[in-house]
């Protein structure tokens, strides 16, 4: 991906890199929630009857600038749970620095498989947004520096976020694999709009297909490189992901993106311990 000094050169009039941060963030709780090497488990009630089941899943976090080999280690990590009560499905995720210290917290609700609410919380910006869905429109707010902007949109099938794209490339599947670009509405919280993106199939291996995933207008596609998505062909499962994640690296005064090579793993594998942190701006 390019770097925050190739957007700041070429970004036409009005259209804020800084507006587009959460973009990278919805687009990663998608690679978050998709990890196909989860571990799956199930919650009883009172009664002794199945009540939730859960999945977790989790990831580590590489420079793309750098092989993996020569790293001594990962520059991020992140963890998930996606809970399944019935017609009831909630996600929560965060993002963390190797150490443990929280950077991004996220959480979905959808109800029927219909998207419902969603909260982000940038804590290295100390920012946050929301989404809430209400019948066929669609409520955007976003809060930085104590100000609150909000608007709203017509809500379809097209209008898709992090948790909900993976749904979307299953409904079109087939539609995919014959080569059809599919054109979806991102929402981007911090710009409290939606951007057009097309899904195409980029590559196609025994066992691998590779998602390209661009902007539809040329003009921000002039900033704004594709982010790739390696899946198992059959789409339940994601191997790797290339592009801007969702934390920050703070660089002098400011924030830079995070460029990465996300791969993805059994949770068991990890030991951490995010609960004795407080939030700060650690940065990879």
């Amino acid at each position: 991906m390019i770097s925050t000094s190739t957007f700041s050169s070429v970004r036409p009039h009005g259209l804020s890199f800084h507006g587009f941060r959460f973009l990278w963030l919805g687009i990663c709780l998608f690679v978050t929630i998709v990890a196909g090497t989860s571990t799956p488990g199930l919650c009883l009630d009172n009664s002794g009857g199945v009540a939730v089941n859960i999945t977790k899943t989790s990831g580590k976090l590489y420079s793309i600038d750098l092989p993996i080999s020569q790293q001594s280690g990962p520059q991020g990590i992140y963890q998930a749970e996606e809970k399944i009560d019935g017609k009831f499905r909630t996600i929560e995720e965060a993002y963390f620095s190797p150490t443990g210290i929280p950077w991004v917290q996220e959480k979905t609700a959808l109800e029927g498989g219909n998207l419902k609410q969603y909260e982000v919380k940038q804590l290295q910006l100390a920012e946050s947004g929301a989404i809430e869905v209400r019948g066929n429109r669609v409520l955007l707010s976003y809060t930085r520096g104590g100000k609150t902007s909000t608007s709203e949109e017509e809500f379809s099938e097209r209008f898709v976020i992090g948790s909900t794209l993976l749904d979307y490339l299953r409904r079109h599947q087939q539609e995919l694999l014959q080569g059809d670009t599919l054109r979806v509405r991102f929402a981007v919280l911090s710009r409290t709009e939606t951007v057009g993106f097309g899904l195409s199939l980029d590559v196609r291996k025994p066992g691998r297909l590779r998602v390209r995933m661009s902007p539809t207008s040329p003009v921000i596609a002039l900033f704004l490189k594709p982010f790739y998505f390696t899946f198992s062909d059959d789409l339940k499962r994601i191997v790797e992901f290339q592009g801007i994640a969702m934390p920050k690296v703070a660089r002098g005064s400011g924030w830079q993106d995070f460029r990465t090579q996300t791969l993805y793993e059994d949770p068991a594998r990890l030991s951490l311990s995010v609960q004795s942190h407080s939030p700060t701006s650690e940065t990879p």
